[in-house]
């Protein structure tokens, strides 16, 4: 998040810093995001991994400037690295 949530930077650099820590389908979905159009500008708080976490897939809370996104984070046996899935911002904030 701490990479998403900023629009301070080019999208170029906003992109080559963020894709390499998504999975294949996010880097798909994000590949054209503005990030002037990213509504969150800073982390607020410590991520909290949720309840309905499992061993392969964690759902992780973080606090921002905008509310608390939730961050979908996969693995697998071939890539045991933890990457972004998806980035779901707070049900009450207004997307641009």
């Amino acid at each position: 998040m701490r990479f998403f949530a900023r629009r301070n930077v080019s999208a170029e650099q906003w992109w080559a810093d963020l894709a390499p820590l998504m999975t294949v389908q996010a880097q798909q979905a994000y590949r054209d995001t503005d990030p002037r159009n990213v509504p969150p500008t800073k982390v607020t708080g410590a991520a909290k991994v949720t309840p309905s976490s499992r061993p392969q897939v964690a759902r992780v809370s973080v606090p921002t400037d905008v509310g608390s996104y939730l961050v979908i984070l996969g693995r697998t046996p071939q890539d045991p690295t933890w990457r972004a899935d998806r980035i779901l911002p707070p049900e009450n904030i207004e997307q641009q």
